[in-house]
């Protein structure tokens, strides 16, 4: 659980956004923004061709408490469906109605910029976004994203990488 660890991109990751950038230039956007992790900040630089991006902390991962740092398999296996329900998951693990309150905070901003606006954020705050919108709770693969309309409304998903890789991070 990487959570809001400032865990560098990893070189899978940054070749992942290289392959993805094409596709992402081709979109037009007119703002970029990312999270404040620095693994999200990265991959907006390289996925924008260069173009400003900007920084907001309302992106920031979903903090996993306890649990940060600590393999997913060793949490599903002491826990087991803790991954997928909120409820069974331990005090100081961000509550899913605080990340989509900070979350949609950000978005109402955004909606304000002329023109597409991309967004590079985290998979499970993703997930939390897609599951107040559509009721859809499932994993992000790497640089897999969601498209929204300027109302808010879920959209669908958006594929960036050729052949939907999901090795590295």
């Amino acid at each position: 659980m990487q959570g809001r660890g400032d865990y560098p991109l990893s070189a899978a990751g940054r070749a992942q956004a290289s392959s993805a950038r094409d596709s992402v230039v081709s979109w037009g956007a007119t703002v970029y923004v990312a999270s404040d992790l620095s693994r999200s900040y990265e991959t907006a630089l390289i996925i924008s061709d260069a173009a400003a991006v900007l920084r907001d902390t309302r992106l920031t991962e979903r903090d996993a408490g306890p649990w940060e740092g600590r393999p997913r398999a060793e949490m599903e296996r002491d826990h087991p469906g803790s991954l997928e329900n909120d409820t069974l998951r331990p005090p100081g693990f961000e509550a899913a109605s605080s990340v989509a309150a900070r979350l949609f905070g950000a978005f109402e901003e955004f909606i304000n910029h002329e023109g597409l606006v991309v967004v590079v954020g985290h998979g499970a705050t993703m997930r939390v976004v897609e599951a107040e919108l559509a009721g859809v709770r499932q994993r992000y693969a790497n640089l897999e994203g969601m498209a929204l309309s300027a109302s808010l409304e879920w959209l669908g998903r958006v594929e960036t990488l050729p052949n939907h890789e999901e090795s590295g991070q």
